[in-house]
């Protein structure tokens, strides 16, 4: 049940930029939530703290935008 808990915890922190900004501020309170290992915990604080999140937010977000462009591109 782990890694279906890791790959929730992550899609969670992808789609919600200010959770990534709290799991910054407070790890234990920010995965506290989910049925995580330790191992797997650690993982998560390591890739909060990557530089490389802002991008996973943003494509998460632009991806979220296509589709309503190509239906209303007025919009």
């Amino acid at each position: 049940m782990s890694l279906e808990e890791f790959q929730r915890a992550f899609a969670d922190l992808i789609a919600s930029p200010q959770a990534c900004v709290e799991a910054r501020r407070r790890p234990a309170e920010a995965f506290a939530g989910y049925s995580l290992t330790a191992r797997k915990a650690e993982r998560l604080r390591a890739i909060v703290m990557d530089d490389g999140m802002a991008a996973n937010c943003t494509l998460c977000r632009v991806n979220r935008l296509v589709p309503v462009y190509g239906v209303m591109p007025l919009t």
